[in-house]
């Protein structure tokens, strides 16, 4: 398990990351490799759904991703997309999936915080 957190990339390049890791595994002889890009960003205060909406919708067009499956609700906001430039993906109920766009919101820090992930987020959001 490798979780790297970049605060600022410079190289404005997260998949050189990714390959990098790959690298890595083959070069430890790693038999079984699965592999997650997740991102996350907060924004001050509780979003609207609207908002949510506008920039789930945003991420998931800038991937070239159609959507899946969404559950478009604010106590559990998660949006599956499938995207054919993205070559990692998972089935779900015979779906190809890897986007995944998910929300929260922090009330003790009043921030809502949003997760990109691909293929799906690995960890609680």
């Amino acid at each position: 398990f490798i979780r790297i957190q970049i605060n600022e990339d410079i190289n404005h390049d997260i998949n050189a990351y990714k390959e990098l890791i790959k690298e890595l595994y083959i070069n430890l002889n790693a038999q079984l490799i699965n592999d997650t890009l997740q991102f996350s960003g907060s924004f001050t205060g509780k979003l609207t759904l609207d908002q949510l909406n506008q920039i789930t919708n945003q991420m998931i067009k800038e991937l070239n991703g159609k959507i899946v499956y969404e559950n478009r609700v604010e106590e559990l906001y998660t949006v599956y997309a499938y995207s054919t430039g993205i070559k990692d993906y998972v089935n779900v109920d015979n779906l190809k999936i890897n986007i995944q766009v998910a929300s929260t919101y922090n009330e003790q820090e009043d921030k809502t915080i949003i997760y990109l992930a691909t293929p799906v987020i690995s960890s609680d959001w």
